[in-house]
């Protein structure tokens, strides 16, 4: 409750001992917490109390579910193992198994502004849809490793981050990435937007400021490339 100053627990499952891999609140009160072999729990009060639920009767599922997001309507879409995607068009009370064409983990996914979502994972791969989730196109991502969080930033540029240092750079709405990698050549697991001409990057050494514009990120890595022979000699 102070901007993530102190924390305090509030839930701790010691019998079942499943990973959270996602939170998502819908306003200050309702929210959900989910993520190993489908384990989920809701809460209405504001995080004070949480309980185990499933994402729908009569859905047995056992996936992981490694991130729950809104599109621009509202809708929500989990990001899963095998290729599936769970929609749900009523606030998250139930959900709909969607199986795509990519038979790996999506490891993220985001809604952007023009309406689509698009949700990534392993090897490169992502997929955007354009109606709801109904049919998915694969984006070229320029790279192939894994991908593990993304963001559309204010000024329309879409950011992805994953392993080994990827950072890829899009400045046609998503529809084609650039690779940007990055020297230290770690995992990122997340990027949001920064202060005026730059981006954060989370992941293995904390949090990082990079560009969000490609070519002044090209300039910063490659200065740092040419400059680690000559740090590492002295």
């Amino acid at each position: 409750t102070d901007a993530g100053e102190t924390w305090k627990l509030v839930y701790n499952d010691t019998e079942s001992e499943m990973a959270f891999m996602t939170v998502y609140f819908e306003n200050e009160k309702r929210g959900f917490a989910m993520g190993a072999f489908s384990f989920m729990v809701e809460t209405n009060d504001g995080g004070d109390t949480w309980e185990e639920r499933s994402l729908s009767d009569g859905v047995l599922d056992d996936y992981h579910l490694n991130k729950l997001f809104s599109d621009k309507d509202g809708d929500l879409f989990i990001a899963a193992e095998f290729g599936v995607v769970y929609h749900s068009t009523d606030k998250g009370r139930t959900f709909n198994r969607i199986q795509t064409q990519y038979e790996g983990s999506f490891w993220g996914g985001f809604g952007m502004a023009d309406g689509s979502v698009m949700v990534f994972g392993m090897r490169g791969n992502a997929f955007r849809s354009y109606d709801k989730g109904q049919t998915w196109e694969k984006v070229d991502t320029g790279t192939d490793k894994s991908i593990a969080g993304g963001v559309q930033l204010g000024n329309g540029k879409i950011i992805l981050v994953g392993l080994q240092g990827y950072v890829g750079y899009s400045d046609n709405g998503g529809q084609s990435f650039v690779e940007v990698t990055r020297a230290d050549r770690l995992g990122y697991a997340a990027v949001a937007d920064g202060p005026e001409g730059q981006i954060v990057v989370f992941g293995e050494p904390g949090a990082k400021l990079m560009p969000d514009d490609m070519e002044r990120a090209r300039e910063e890595v490659g200065a740092k490339i040419t400059a680690t022979p000559a740090d590492s000699d002295s």
